[in-house]
């Protein structure tokens, strides 16, 4: 009788241990997924610039950091602001047509040119700035009696040392340098070659690099030298170190550039091959250096130095120091440089 009593309380003490057991692993291990807490993930979307309509058919500029873009119809300058949308005209005096500009290398500001109404032969010329954050106009420079149809090529200029200097083209394809200094002294400039081509300045040192379109020569004054090479060749650009950048042209293309500093050999420089050649106009160095192709067909900008490429959207405006702005269906697209 006490064995079978001890059997009965070892049989409930069991059940018990089996039944505790059951629901523990009910309410702790199989649980079913209909019972896990919701928690909310968000998705946080990086913030992005506001959606811009911009004007077609018309030649867009970069400022350095691509803050804003600008464009030249009919004798107006207008400037737009990637960031907000806002679109301003440059107001000149007596709304006199502006004829070229550029933007400063390192700053967002313009220097343009503008001419006065004139019903003679000669006319007056004014070299002016533009601050597009300051919303302020101010004159620089009169250059006094040029041609009532001059033109005016181009534009650089060295906010280091304070001079600029403007490519004239008066009388067909033949040009003139003019250089104005901090002290407004205006300067005819004497070079080798009167078919100008490209003209750049050297930001750290007072020297102007320009093209011979006619012999395919490039030249540096202040001491004035002829930069040898082999073949024809292209100005392309001077970064903020002071290195020039020089296209070789073989068949109305550039296959490669080479590039080093005014004070070492040319034969010493450095040299960066394409896979084909490529029209001037595609090819883009910036500040510190990188060599960049567009590529229009594919829609991307190779940075041949670094070996990266960068996918953009639409149709090729140009490119800045941080990245690629585009238009697509009439929307400014800025695609930014991923530098890691």
């Amino acid at each position: 009788m006490k064995v079978f009593k001890r059997i009965i309380i070892w049989i409930i003490i069991s059940l018990t241990i089996q039944s505790l057991g059951l629901l523990y692993l009910d309410k702790k291990i199989f649980v079913s997924s209909n019972n896990f807490k919701a928690v909310k993930v968000e998705d946080k979307k990086k913030a992005t610039d506001k959606v811009i309509n911009i004007p077609q058919n018309v030649e867009y500029k970069n400022s350095f950091d691509g803050k804003y873009l600008s464009y030249l119809k009919d004798g107006i300058l207008n400037i737009i602001d990637t960031k907000t949308g806002e679109s301003k005209s440059v107001k000149t005096e007596n709304e006199s047509k502006i004829l070229n500009y550029i933007w400063l290398s390192d700053r967002n500001r313009i220097l343009f040119v503008d001419k006065e109404s004139s019903e003679g032969k000669k006319s007056n010329f004014f070299l002016n700035y533009y601050d597009a954050g300051k919303n302020e106009v101010g004159k620089v420079e009169k250059l006094d009696s040029l041609d009532q149809g001059a033109v005016i090529d181009s534009i650089d200029a060295s906010t280091l040392h304070n001079v600029t200097y403007i490519k004239v083209n008066e009388k067909g394809v033949k040009g003139v340098v003019y250089r104005i200094d901090i002290n407004h002294k205006i300067t005819k400039m004497n070079l080798n070659s009167s078919i100008i081509g490209s003209i750049k300045v050297i930001p750290h040192v007072d020297r102007l690099i320009y093209e011979d379109d006619l012999n395919g020569n490039i030249y540096a004054t202040n001491p004035n030298i002829r930069l040898s090479f082999n073949n024809k060749t292209k100005l392309l650009y001077i970064d903020s170190n002071d290195i020039v950048y020089v296209g070789i042209v073989e068949g109305g293309k550039i296959s490669k550039v080479m590039y080093g500093g005014l004070d070492t050999d040319t034969g010493s420089w450095k040299t960066v091959l394409f896979d084909k050649p490529v029209d001037k106009e595609n090819i883009f160095v910036s500040q510190k250096g990188d060599v960049m192709i567009n590529d229009k067909l594919q829609g991307i900008v190779k940075d041949v130095t670094m070996s990266k490429e960068y996918k953009y959207e639409g149709t090729y405006l140009g490119v800045y120091d941080l990245g690629i702005a585009s238009t697509s269906q009439g929307k400014l697209i800025k695609t930014p440089f991923n530098k890691e």
